[in-house]
């Protein structure tokens, strides 16, 4: 639709061009002009499955999530930021394809992960370095 001709398309990109800030209120790390092909790459891009840069924004959206909730006074935002996770989904997901014993081995994990989250965002916790290494046994 970014780049479609019809008039639906069209109309789409006309809302999004008033959504956006112009390009010269962009910068760049480099001071190369944003949005061109003349940029540095800061970082290697080691991941060797592009499914793992979903894993890595999804890790990225928590973190921001959770130290967002952690700086707010707001308890209504503190307790909305862990309802809807991608980790709820995605075990919500397992329970119905998954044995039983596997399925309470993954919910009790979560369960622990959910206790951290709160401690964290509860300023119970100093850093997120716990929080973090609570979703490592889900990988290895």
């Amino acid at each position: 639709m970014l780049s479609g001709k019809t008039e639906k398309a069209l109309q789409f990109q006309s809302i999004i061009k008033t959504l956006i800030n112009p390009r010269p209120d962009f910068a760049t790390v480099s001071g190369k002009k944003a949005f061109s092909s003349d940029y540095e790459q800061l970082v290697p891009y080691n991941l060797s499955n592009p499914y793992y840069s979903g894993m890595v924004g999804t890790g990225f959206d928590y973190m921001a999530r959770f130290t967002i909730a952690k700086t707010t006074r707001d308890n209504a935002l503190k307790r909305q930021v862990v309802k809807n996770l991608a980790a709820e989904r995605g075990l919500n997901y397992l329970e119905r394809i998954i044995d039983k014993k596997t399925y309470k081995v993954l919910d009790k994990k979560f369960g622990r992960a959910l206790a951290l989250i709160e401690m964290f965002i509860n300023n119970q916790m100093k850093d997120m370095t716990e929080l973090l290494y609570s979703g490592v046994p889900f990988f290895s």
